[in-house]
């Protein structure tokens, strides 16, 4: 509550910040605010709380928040019911505002995930998970349509893959004239260096302890839900692509072992982790100890937020009295001008919304990248 009045304090000045360039501070500061909020690039959500018992469980239960598009779309997904034989694991590439947005978009067709699990480990259901949208893309081994409506999407939140240039990491969005820098190799916590480049990148970004967490008691809750068996693709399948650790199988895996060309999830990720956390009989993750890790992480996210707001309020007021300066300099008679022009003109808004096309069973290409208005020029 306290972190939530902060940002609705300083939720102005925060929403002038430039989230073309995300570094971890700013994609913490992104996602807490749409928490808080539901606001992303001026499309709302609504956030509903829910928490429920998980089967067999007697130590925890799953939390989260529903995320449903305020002017109820729902064509971003089928609202069909389909068995489950299998979870399979995603990360987005992205932050979790455009990772929303792209997720629940009204013009790619039904292409997305049941749940998003954010930074903070905030569970996020787009859609229920009994139903089911596209998310393996064309080529997947099985067919995109068939293992889509077999499998559970779970989309991580996190930036994936991250370019070395100097002493900073930067991630896929960068360009000639916009470096996108997600942190410096100062900033060990932040990402994955690993002994061996997997699919052309050797740095990731890190996934934080909260979706670890998160992702263990949701794996634990959708198996007994949907008497998905326990099992992890072996170790010496993990990070291939073969019909054994994806069509073939039934339990959890990820997007690398249906696509040759993709790269989520390999290597930087805590697989022994979340394998013992979920197969584990009793999870013992301390809630105590989550509580307070919680609330630290609470605070450092408070302090993050009321830094970058002093400096963007130093920002806001430097342009506030250039514009007042401009203003005094202006003539009575271009101020009416300007003013007839504007009531001439007038709001013009779309009258029609583009229809999704339909890929036949194969379905439509996932995203690649985060292609939402966050990232474009």
């Amino acid at each position: 509550m306290i972190l939530r009045n902060i940002f609705l304090g300083i939720l102005p000045t925060i929403q002038k910040t430039n989230l073309n360039i995300m570094d971890f501070k700013r994609t913490a500061i992104a996602e807490a605010d749409f928490r808080a909020t539901g606001n992303a690039l001026g499309k709302k959500y609504i956030l509903t709380p829910f928490s429920i018992p998980i089967p067999g469980d007697d130590n925890h239960k799953l939390e989260g928040v529903t995320c449903r598009p305020e002017n109820n779309f729902t064509g971003y997904f089928y609202q069909e019911k389909h068995e489950k034989k299998k979870v399979v694991l995603h990360f987005t590439v992205g932050h979790l505002k455009g990772d929303i947005l792209s997720l629940t978009s009204e013009s790619r067709g039904h292409v997305s995930t049941a749940f998003v699990v954010g930074r903070a480990g905030t569970i996020y259901q787009l859609f229920s998970s009994a139903a089911w949208s596209y998310h393996l893309g064309r080529n997947a081994l099985g067919g995109n349509g068939n293992q889509s409506k077999l499998s559970i999407g779970i989309e991580i939140s996190n930036y994936g893959p991250l370019i070395k240039k100097g002493n900073n990491l930067e991630t896929v969005y960068s360009k000639a004239n916009r470096k996108d820098v997600y942190c410096t190799m100062d900033d060990t916590e932040q990402y994955i260096k690993l002994d061996k480049a997997f699919r052309g990148y050797k740095y990731y970004a890190a996934f934080t302890d909260e979706q670890y967490h998160n992702i263990i008691l949701l794996l634990r809750y959708l198996t007994k839900s949907y008497e998905i068996p326990r099992t992890f693709v072996g170790k010496t399948e993990r990070f291939s692509t073969t019909r054994a650790s994806s069509a073939d199988m039934e339990g959890i895996m990820s997007h690398v072992n249906f696509r040759t060309d993709k790269i989520d999830i390999g290597p930087a990720f805590d697989w022994e982790r979340v394998i013992s956390g979920v197969q584990a009989e009793i999870y013992s993750g301390n809630l105590l100890e989550d509580l307070v890790k919680r609330r630290a992480q609470e605070v450092e996210e408070a302090k993050v937020v009321v830094e970058a707001a002093k400096v963007e309020l130093q920002t806001a007021e430097t342009a506030l009295a250039e514009a007042e300066e401009q203003l005094e300099m202006s003539t009575i008679g271009s101020r009416s001008v300007m003013m007839s022009s504007e009531e001439e003109v007038g709001e013009t808004f779309p009258t029609s919304r583009e229809i999704p096309k339909e890929y036949g069973e194969d379905g439509p290409e996932p995203f690649d990248i985060d292609k939402s208005p966050f990232y474009m020029e």
